[in-house]
């Protein structure tokens, strides 16, 4: 039974009062992952951190991150003029403002570099939609650089 405690005992960061971390591993090396809430948005997201070795997230993590989110009006409507500038002339086409309804933001991760996020927005579950699509985006110094819309 000691080797099952050994396992099941992971490290953890609380990020200031948005929510707790766990440490992760995978191929590419250590990240710091939990469930979130920030104050200006309405859902709890999927956060993940990727560090260097098995350290806690730096407070050059957390500014980065708070940064980020106190721009986060800035960044959806940017995400959303790019959604909605793909899908216009389109079957699919939408306003920013329906889009607004239809899509929130799931997961957020910042990368090992410190200067890339990959976010997805995930559907509404209360708004009808015939959408069942998951936009994914790159972010670096606020600008998209990659997106699986295009």
């Amino acid at each position: 039974m000691k080797w099952f405690k050994k396992f099941s005992a992971k490290p953890k960061f609380d990020l200031l009062t948005y929510g707790s971390l766990k440490l992760g591993k995978d191929r590419k090396g250590y990240f710091w992952e939990g469930i979130v809430q920030f104050p200006n948005l309405d859902d709890r997201i999927e956060l993940a951190i990727e560090v260097e070795d098995e350290n806690k997230p730096s407070k050059e993590h957390v500014e980065i991150i708070n940064d980020f989110m106190e721009n986060w009006e800035k960044v959806e409507d940017d995400l959303l003029t790019h959604l909605a500038t793909n899908f216009k002339n389109s079957i699919w086409a939408k306003s920013k403002a329906e889009l607004r309804k239809i899509y929130f933001l799931a997961s957020l991760e910042l990368k090992r570099n410190k200067e890339e996020f990959w976010l997805v927005f995930e559907p509404n579950f209360n708004e009808e939609s015939i959408f069942n699509f998951l936009p994914r985006f790159t972010i670096r110094n606020k600008k998209i650089i990659w997106s699986n819309v295009t």
